[in-house]
């Protein structure tokens, strides 16, 4: 049951964050945001690290989402900012997307080359939803767009999932079962 509801929730913060910003309601989606994460930190057994990783993954997506648009992939539309400085609800919404890591996308621990083409396949689909939704803008040539998001999100979901295994400890609790399990083989 946890699984889904870790979905659920990021995909409200999902919606929240894009229509708010769409909307000019740009506080929404931060708001909306910062309650779902605490509910999901409150959930998770190790606290610290899960908040850690969260706190990584807003890092990198500013970083990524600000390269990406000064790049001309796409435009922030209606913030006060400038068109290619990511925003606030754009840092909440990769910090929800990191909640997920070790809840419904746990499952993808270790399969970096799956992650790599779900990245590719899925990000550029978030990215043209939130532009049909009016919270970033596409440019024309949006094949080369769509080419350069996945690209990035190649790129960056293997990258956030060695981020939760190192953050997680995760190798080191693998490596330690192996070393148990071949102890208790040779007995």
């Amino acid at each position: 049951m946890r699984r889904p509801l870790n979905f659920a929730m990021f995909y409200l913060g999902w919606l929240g964050c894009v229509l708010g910003a769409g909307r000019g309601l740009l506080w929404l989606g931060p708001a909306l945001a910062c309650a779902l994460l605490l509910a999901h930190v409150a959930s998770m057994p190790e606290r610290a690290r899960e908040v850690r990783l969260i706190l990584l993954a807003g890092v990198f997506g500013f970083a990524l989402d600000t390269t990406l648009a000064y790049a001309g992939l796409f435009a922030f539309t209606g913030t006060s900012m400038s068109p290619w400085l990511s925003p606030p609800w754009m840092v909440a919404l990769w910090m929800l997307f990191a909640s997920t890591l070790n809840g419904s996308m746990s499952w993808l621990g270790g399969r970096y080359g799956v992650g790599a083409v779900l990245g590719a396949i899925c990000g550029p689909a978030s990215y043209w939803a939130g532009a049909r939704l009016g919270a970033i803008e596409l440019p024309d040539s949006r094949l080369w767009s769509f080419a350069g998001i996945g690209a990035a999100w190649a790129f960056a979901m293997p990258a956030l999932l060695a981020l939760r295994d190192r953050v997680s400890g995760a190798p080191l609790r693998r490596a330690l079962r192996r070393a148990g399990r071949a102890v208790e083989v040779a007995r």
